[in-house]
């Protein structure tokens, strides 16, 4: 199930609920004195520490902290994730909500809260919310998507709510300080359908995991099939299966260990947040789209054959592997590392974004390995004196140095070391535009 989490600056703790009750599943330190906000993004939790001004970002759903970096105010005081992979903060010294680039310190848009000191943030989809516990009567706001404009708002039901969540089923949860109660709203209005206490007795922060979580542990068994979907969130451990299928979605968002596998085949979709080893197998068969989000380790494979779309946004590092053939696409946009192949074959497209390091490789035939293939196209409004920044190694847009990546449609696109060429066409005319393209050495 997806569950509830809230933090707790009085017990130091965070803390995840099962489901939306009152009932803690576990709980654990937070990394500064004063937890103040929490929220999902890139496959990690995230809080941030009203003493220390600091975001954090920990590993999974875990204590342990993978990047930590200055909150742009003094008292950080919520937290949130949009739709186009950025983090939002709110600071309550400043009453100011801050827009972040990606899941970093830069910021690209600000803006003055709704009313004194913001203490919470949630993000629905498409608009941002926010709550504010000095406020006169009106404590919740629901914002034009990403802006100051106000679009809705009504009265809490208490008087100091500390931290917005917005669940899988449309509706707003909110927390009190003052009364330690957490309420779920009917949707986005006033109207409380649920309601019980905090686990502690000043909370400040609270946010909705929408994936589910667990722990799975298989081993001696003669064939494993997992078809249509199955999502994990925690740690699976598979072992000492002669064969295994898994077909459809099977989505891992922290750590898979699978060894001495025989055959193991991977269909349609599978997905992996944080990091997965495999090891010992003889053939490692996967078609359609595996998806890894982190690190991925592949060691002693007499045979793999990545067919479809294998998306590593980490690193991946393959070792001892007799035969590796890349059919269609493999999106690398970390960092990979082949070691003693004995015979490479990547046949029509390969992207790159970062580095790449073969060694030790008796044989390798690498066909079509950078194309631009994909189309991009830009729907916001260009004016006269305006400079448009395409990046294509970071993947940002910006205008005039402001962050306008919403309006980029369709990929990145790849661009081959030397020159590029970037056509305009509307309507047959020839706009009165200037483009330059810059592009440094990426490939082997």
């Amino acid at each position: 199930m997806a569950n509830l989490w809230s933090c707790d600056r009085y017990a130091r703790k965070i803390y995840q609920h099962s489901g939306g009750t009152a009932t803690i599943r576990t709980s654990f330190a937070s990394p500064g004195t004063y937890p103040n906000g929490i929220t999902f993004g890139r496959g990690d939790l995230w809080s941030c520490d009203y003493n220390t001004a600091t975001i954090y970002r920990h590993s999974g759903r875990t204590s342990t902290i993978r990047a930590s970096f200055s909150s742009p105010g003094d008292r950080p005081s919520g937290l949130a994730w949009d739709n186009a992979n950025n983090l939002w903060s709110c600071d309550q010294d400043s009453d100011t909500i801050y827009q972040h680039s990606g899941g970093t310190a830069t910021i690209t848009t600000s803006f003055s809260s709704p009313a004194e000191a913001p203490t919470g943030l949630t993000w629905d989809g498409t608009n941002l919310w926010s709550c504010d516990a000095w406020g006169a009567d009106t404590h919740i706001y629901k914002h034009s998507g990403g802006t100051a404009t106000i679009t809705d708002s009504f009265a809490s039901e208490d008087e100091d709510p500390w931290g917005l969540a917005w669940d899988e089923s449309n509706n707003l949860w909110s927390i009190d300080l003052t009364s330690d109660t957490i309420y779920q709203h009917s949707g986005g209005t006033a109207t409380i359908t649920t309601s019980f206490s905090t686990p502690s007795e000043i909370p400040t922060g609270l946010e909705w995991d929408k994936v589910t979580d667990g722990a799975v542990a298989i081993s001696s068994t003669a064939a494993v099939m997992a078809a249509a979907t199955r999502k994990k969130n925690a740690s699976s451990a598979i072992s000492s299966i002669p064969s295994i299928s898994i077909a459809g979605n099977y989505i891992a968002s922290s750590g898979v260990d699978i060894t001495a596998i025989a055959s193991l085949m991977l269909n349609d979709i599978r997905a992996r947040l944080v990091e997965v080893a495999i090891s010992s197998r003889a053939t490692l068969v996967a078609m359609a789209g595996p998806f890894i989000f982190a690190r991925c380790s592949i060691g002693a494979t007499s045979e793999l054959i990545p067919i479809g779309r294998l998306i590593a946004k980490g690193s991946a590092a393959i070792a001892i592997v007799s035969s590796l053939i890349a059919n269609d696409i493999a999106l690398v946009p970390g960092a990979i590392s082949i070691d003693a192949v004995s015979s490479v074959a990547a046949i029509p497209s390969k992207w790159k974004h970062a580095a790449v390091t073969i060694t030790a490789v008796s044989s390798a035939e690498m066909s079509a390995i950078a194309y631009i293939i994909q189309s991009m196209g830009y729907t916001g409004t260009l004016t006269a004196g305006d400079v448009l920044v395409i990046d294509c190694d970071e993947q940002t847009v910006e205008l005039n140095g402001a962050n306008v990546t919403r309006y980029f449609t369709g990929e990145f696109p790849l661009l081959g070391v030397g020159a590029n060429s970037l056509v305009w066409e509307d309507g047959g005319e020839t706009p009165d535009l200037d483009f330059e393209t810059k592009h440094k050495p990426r490939y082997l």
